[in-house]
């Protein structure tokens, strides 16, 4: 699927440009959530206890036990991948599909969920570093363990049609044809529940909507999600 894309940060027609930010995404009542690192305003090491939702839609993820919270680090979240997950209810039906822009940094390890939303084996939308699951970077971005560079990838899937997009370009691999049914959780850091596939990964920020993005739409949230990871 070529979208065409090119970078911009900004939007406005004459004087000061006015700096493009995800929430613009969920206006008129759109569907989704949207959890950026830097806005919590937490100091160095501390363990996070919330992902606060900017989307308006209220898909707050929370973690109660100390051992499994994420720690802040600067410019990211740092997932142990040991037992580090958040969880919270997607509270939307996500048949018609969903589009996410994740920015992070894989830091090795085997069978690591980034994301993962769904409520059963079957009935899910993941992605992580290994195969045999919906989405999984080595197939889908190219990318594998060996890589520990940041990223930010674009994930497109509806059960029909996927796209996948590394660093602002279109990437060649598959995406499984596993049909997404209704979901009702959304766990960051491991599978549904935060049992199983911990990630240790560094996550810088999450854009999830509802259905698929225009063409402009992934423009500015790509160009938003490149400068959280510094690329």
């Amino acid at each position: 699927m070529n979208l065409g894309l090119s970078l911009s940060l900004s939007s406005g027609s004459s004087g000061a440009a006015t700096p493009w930010q995800p929430a613009s995404l969920f206006e008129g009542g759109k569907e989704g959530a949207f959890y950026d690192p830097l806005s919590e305003g937490l100091t160095l090491g501390d363990a996070v206890t919330a992902f606060t939702d900017l989307s308006g839609n209220g898909h707050d993820l929370a973690q109660a036990s100390g051992p499994k919270m994420p720690t802040w680090q600067g410019s990211h979240y740092l997932f142990d991948g040991a037992d580090d997950a958040m969880a919270g209810i997607v509270g939307y039906d996500i048949t018609l599909g969903l589009t996410v822009i994740i920015g992070f940094r894989q830091l090795g390890g085997a069978d690591d969920d980034y994301f993962d939303i769904g409520s059963s084996s079957s009935n899910r939308y993941q992605f992580g570093d290994r195969a045999g699951y919906e989405m999984y970077a080595g197939s889908l971005l190219g990318i594998g363990d060996e890589d520990t560079s940041v990223h930010y990838a674009t994930l497109f899937y509806n059960g029909a049609s996927s796209y996948g997009r590394l660093d602002g370009a279109e990437t060649t691999g598959n995406v499984g044809t596993s049909t997404i049914l209704a979901a009702h959780q959304r766990c960051i850091g491991a599978r549904v529940g935060g049992t199983a596939e911990n990630a240790n990964f560094e996550l810088y920020g999450y854009i999830e909507r509802h259905g698929e993005l225009t063409p402009a739409e992934i423009t500015q949230a790509e160009a938003w999600m490149a400068a959280q990871v510094g690329l």
